[in-house]
């Protein structure tokens, strides 16, 4: 009888003496992994507003070790290499968002923009082109179209028509623009500076 009394007191000393020790939460390490990758975002995101963004893309990148937040800090990602000129970096990200959204008409802008800003203005046209189809009463792509058109100086004569076109749409749907002029004059230089080109040389 005595050695289960003491027996009993041992086993309740323990008890107590076990209550006192901190206790994981179950969940508790899994929530703070979760947060200090949500803080990753919080973080790149005030670099973003500084427009500090290779120092955003920093905690981006961390951002997307998980899986919950990797394509939030993904699309995040792409935006700060479109901000930082590395078109290589960001193009490839923008296909693959394109590929998971295809009706996305603002990744397609994005996508279009990216190319011209490569030079690669083939691609530029196709992709403003499309976009001007989808979305006719969007002002903006069909500027854009125009601006690229005139940018690709090489195949001016080419395209010509089709600027000519275009320019007839943005003065009828959208006399307000601010860009007809602009347009207008970057369309006579390239008018004379075509002139000057296939001028005979002076004797």
């Amino acid at each position: 009888m005595y050695l289960v009394n003491i027996l009993t007191v041992l086993v309740i000393a323990v008890f107590f003496s076990c209550a006192s020790i901190p206790t994981p939460v179950p969940g508790q390490e899994y929530a703070k992994v979760q947060n200090i990758y949500a803080e990753y975002i919080n973080i790149g995101d005030t670099y973003f507003k500084l427009e500090d963004y290779s120092n955003a893309s920093n905690y981006y990148e961390k951002a997307m070790r998980n899986k919950k937040l990797y394509w939030t800090a993904f699309y995040k990602l792409a935006k700060c290499y479109s901000y930082l000129s590395k078109w290589d970096d960001a193009l490839p990200m923008y296909k693959i968002m394109l590929k998971r959204d295809p009706k996305n008409a603002s990744i397609k802008a994005s996508i279009a923009y990216i190319y011209s800003m490569q030079g690669n203005y083939k691609n530029a046209k196709e992709s403003y082109k499309l976009l001007v189809e989808e979305q006719p009463e969007n002002s903006q792509f069909l500027e854009n179209y125009i601006a690229v058109i005139l940018a690709d100086e090489k195949n001016f004569k080419k395209n010509e028509e089709l600027y000519i076109s275009l320019m007839e749409t943005l003065k009828t749907d959208f006399a307000d623009s601010k860009n007809i002029e602009r347009f207008e004059e970057s369309y006579k230089k390239l008018k004379g500076e075509v002139k000057t080109e296939n001028q005979a040389p002076v004797s």
